[in-house]
């Protein structure tokens, strides 16, 4: 589950994709742009990232940024789209409910772009609540873990 040398290089690669990068709205990085951000992450207090594997290599990425107090944003992505559905994001549901926890984390939000059915569904799965519109086509969530322990 370490974010370590073995996922910095599977997501420089997952993010060459145009599709994976307009779905998650990340910005498209130099290479040393992307080395120097892994760089950053041991000094970082506002930022916890997870790697996860499935048939022995990197499959996944979840983890919590923007962390304030007991608040956090959280992000997921299955990089290799090969092993999307398989239950990965569910995992990553039940374990960023887990890890928040352990951090004094107890409200989770994030945006959503209203358009990928797939991690609004995910969401909903783990017991986010959605806004009930959206706003410039994404949607608000949250999921507030007061009495999680």
């Amino acid at each position: 589950m370490r974010f370590d040398e073995r996922f910095r290089d599977a997501t420089w690669e997952w993010f060459r994709d145009p599709e994976l990068r307009r779905l998650t709205g990340a910005k498209e990085q130099t290479k040393e742009e992307q080395a120097a951000w892994f760089e950053s992450l041991p000094s970082r207090p506002d930022y916890r990232i997870w790697g996860v594997e499935l048939d022995g290599r990197p499959a996944a990425v979840f983890g919590l940024k923007a962390i304030r107090a007991d608040a956090a944003t959280w992000f997921v992505f299955i990089g290799d789209a090969e092993l999307r559905g398989r239950g990965l994001g569910a995992y990553m549901g039940s374990e960023v409910r887990r890890l928040a926890a352990e951090l004094g984390i107890r409200h989770l939000r994030n945006r959503l772009q209203a358009s990928n059915e797939a991690i609004v569904n995910l969401h909903r799965s783990v017991g986010f609540e959605l806004a009930e519109t959206a706003e410039d086509g994404f949607i608000p969530v949250h999921l507030d873990l007061q009495g999680e322990p």
